[in-house]
């Protein structure tokens, strides 16, 4: 009994230590100095070092300028504060690959945009905005989640019409130009935990669907900006 308490013990303190060590990261900011806007150039963040497993990410006044997320770390933390600029987030559907940004701790975005990659021209889609934050999430009321138009291209998607008259269908029907006009595409996705990115409409006049977002928060969801 005593060997067992033992072991539980020991096996409890490498895994507070191995908490603590990943809580407990260095800050990294974004400075946007290099020549592209890709998280993972070195040159594109003060002191020139790529954020690692359990840094905190803060982007502030310091740059403004539009960042890609592209690499597949978990942040110990995120803040955005002072900066005004877009994160896209290059998260993508599928089982590889970065399909989700983790953040360990908390996420607080009292300012810039939050979005995802526009869908390329087909009916797969390949691109969501889907984060999991471990804490609290907040979207104050200076900063805000935008996907309009990052959803299906026109005439793409399961509810784009095609040459129908009508416009794309989605969680309802699109509506007919005419009575006459052929009957639009069939709702589609979720009723009770939509996850699908929006059709594109018609070919000759349509624009792209809406983009997709899901959040998990562990913590406390506090939104004050919007979502759209």
């Amino acid at each position: 009994m005593k060997r067992e308490v033992l072991v539980w013990m020991f096996l409890s303190l490498v895994w507070f230590a191995g908490v603590q060590a990943v809580l407990s990261g260095t800050t990294v900011t974004w400075s946007g100095g290099g020549g592209n806007n890709l998280a993972s150039t070195a040159a594109n963040w003060v002191d020139g070092v790529v954020p690692q497993d359990g840094d905190d990410v803060v982007l502030d006044a310091t740059s403004s300028k539009d960042m890609i997320w592209d690499i597949e770390i978990k942040p110990g933390s995120w803040l955005q504060d002072g900066y005004g600029g877009i994160v896209t987030i290059g998260t993508k559907y599928g089982a590889t690959g970065l399909t989700n940004l983790v953040i360990i701790g908390d996420c607080d975005l009292r300012s810039g945009v939050w979005t995802h990659i526009t869908q390329p021209k087909s009916d797969v889609p390949q691109y969501r905005l889907k984060v999991v934050v471990g804490g609290d999430f907040t979207l104050g009321s200076g900063a805000q989640i935008n996907v309009d138009g990052k959803g299906f291209p026109q005439a793409k998607g399961p509810g784009a019409p095609g040459l129908v008259q009508a416009a794309a269908s989605h969680g309802g029907r699109g509506a007919r130009t005419t009575h006459a006009a052929a009957r639009s595409a069939d709702c589609y996705g979720s009723i009770v935990m939509p996850a699908d990115l929006g059709s594109g409409g018609r070919e000759q006049f349509g624009t792209a669907g809406g983009g997709a977002v899901w959040l998990e928060v562990g913590g406390i969801l506090q939104l004050d900006g919007g979502i759209t």
